[in-house]
C-alpha cells in the first residue's frame, strides 16, 4: 500500500512538473513565432546620398511611414557617395542629381534604373550687407570661382548692376569639397558656357577649386554663407530659402535674368524630348523664362531586386514607395521647392516603374 502511494506521489508531481513546463514554455514559443512574423512584415529600407534632395525626401519618408509603416534610414553622404553605396550593396537605393556613368553600371553588374523624383535649381546665394538684389552670369561666377574676379567691385559685376551700390570688398568663395550633385549641376553650366571654365575644370561632382573656403552638403554651404559676409557660394534652392539667404538671378540661354523659383524651373521643363531612360540634362534650358541651372533628382535602384540589397519583402515595398513618390508624393515636391515631375516623365517614370523584378519576375504593387 505504502509502494502504491509513492507511485501515485510520483506520478503527480510527474504531471505537475510537466505541465509548469508546458505552460511556461508554450507562451514564449508563440511570442517567439508572433516577433518573427513581425521581423518578417516590417521593412526597412536603406538609402543614400543627395543631400541637395535631402528635405525632400525626408518629407517623402515621414509621410510614407505614416501610411505604410515603412521605416527608412537614409544617409546623406552626397550623390557619388550614394551611387557607391548601391553599387558596393549596401542600400536599396541611392538619391543622386548625378547620373550612374557606364563604368559605374559596369561595377554594379546588373541594369540599373533612374526614377526621377523631382526638379531642383542651384541657387547661387550670397552674404553682402545692403545688397538685396544682384545679377550675375557664367562669364562672371566662372571668373569668380577661378578666382580671376576678387573683389565685389569689380567691373565685370558693376556692369552688370549699374543701379547697385557694390562693396569695394574680397570676395569670400565658398564651395563643395564632398563629391556633389550640386556642384555637378553648376559646373555643368559654367562648363557650357564658358570655354575657359570647361579646358581647366571641366564638369564634375568633384572639382579641384583653385580658390576657396570648403563646406560639407548644402547644409554646410548654407551655414557657410550665412556665418561668412561678402561670401558667395551654391546649394539648393530649398536650402537657400529656408535658411533665409539672400539670392542671386541668373542670366539664362535667352539672355534674361532669372531667379530660381518652382514657376521658373517649371519653364525648364516644357518642350523637352524625355528620352526613355529619363537621363537627360534641364541645364540652359530654352524657354524664355526658365532658370538656367536647374536639376533633376533620381532615385537610383537595381532593375531586378534580387541583385542588390533587397529581400522579396523590401522589393515589394520599394515599388510601393517609388510608385506613391511619382503619383501621389508630387504634391510634396514644392513645399521644398522643387518643381513636380510633368505628366511626360511621370508616364516615362512609370514604365521604368514597371520594369522592377526580383529574379526575374514583375513586382506587382
Amino acid at each position: 500500500m505504502k509502494k502504491t502511494w509513492i507511485i501515485i506521489y510520483k506520478t503527480c508531481v510527474f504531471v505537475i512538473l510537466f505541465a509548469i513546463f508546458f505552460t511556461s514554455c508554450s507562451p514564449k514559443t508563440a511570442n517567439n513565432s508572433i516577433k518573427h512574423e513581425q521581423s518578417e512584415e516590417a521593412v526597412k529600407l536603406y538609402g543614400a546620398g543627395s543631400t541637395f534632395a535631402s528635405n525632400l525626401y525626408h518629407e517623402y519618408f515621414n509621410t510614407l511611414h505614416q501610411k505604410l509603416g515603412i521605416q527608412f534610414e537614409y544617409r546623406e553622404n552626397g550623390s557619388i557617395g550614394g551611387l557607391v553605396q548601391l553599387i558596393e550593396k549596401n542600400v536599396n537605393f541611392a538619391a543622386t542629381e548625378v547620373p550612374m556613368q557606364i563604368e559605374q553600371m559596369q561595377k554594379a553588374g546588373s541594369t540599373i534604373l533612374h526614377i526621377p523624383t523631382g526638379i531642383g535649381a542651384v541657387a547661387i546665394a550670397y552674404h553682402l550687407e545692403g545688397v538685396v538684389s544682384l545679377n550675375l552670369d557664367a562669364y562672371v561666377l566662372a571668373n569668380i570661382f577661378m578666382g580671376n574676379i576678387r573683389r565685389w567691385s569689380d567691373e565685370a559685376i558693376k556692369e552688370l548692376n549699374p543701379e547697385i551700390n557694390l562693396p569695394d570688398k574680397d570676395i569670400l568663395v565658398i564651395h563643395r569639397f564632398d563629391r556633389s550633385g550640386t556642384a555637378y549641376a553648376f559646373s555643368v553650366f559654367l562648363s557650357r558656357n564658358n570655354a575657359e571654365w570647361e579646358k581647366l575644370l571641366g564638369a564634375s561632382a568633384s572639382l579641384n577649386w583653385p580658390i576657396g573656403i570648403n563646406a560639407e552638403g548644402n547644409q554646410g554651404m548654407a551655414d557657410a554663407i550665412k556665418n561668412t559676409p561678402n561670401s558667395i557660394g551654391f546649394l539648393s534652392l530649398g536650402h537657400a530659402t529656408q535658411n533665409q539667404l539672400t539670392i542671386a538671378s541668373i542670366r539664362n540661354k535667352k539672355g534674361n535674368y532669372i531667379a530660381p523659383s518652382v514657376r521658373t524651373i517649371t519653364y525648364a521643363t516644357e518642350d523637352i524630348n524625355i528620352p526613355q531612360d529619363t537621363l537627360f540634362s534641364l541645364v540652359n534650358a530654352e524657354n524664355d523664362l526658365a532658370y538656367p541651372i536647374c536639376t533633376i533628382n533620381w532615385m537610383v535602384v537595381y532593375r531586378d531586386q534580387a541583385e542588390g540589397l533587397a529581400s522579396p519583402a523590401d522589393a515589394k515595398q520599394l515599388f510601393q514607395v517609388l510608385h506613391w513618390i511619382i503619383s501621389e508624393g508630387q504634391s510634396i515636391n514644392e513645399i521644398h521647392f522643387f518643381a513636380p515631375l510633368s505628366e511626360e516623365m511621370i508616364k516615362k517614370a512609370k514604365h521604368l516603374l514597371n520594369s522592377l523584378t526580383y529574379e526575374g519576375n514583375p513586382i506587382k504593387k
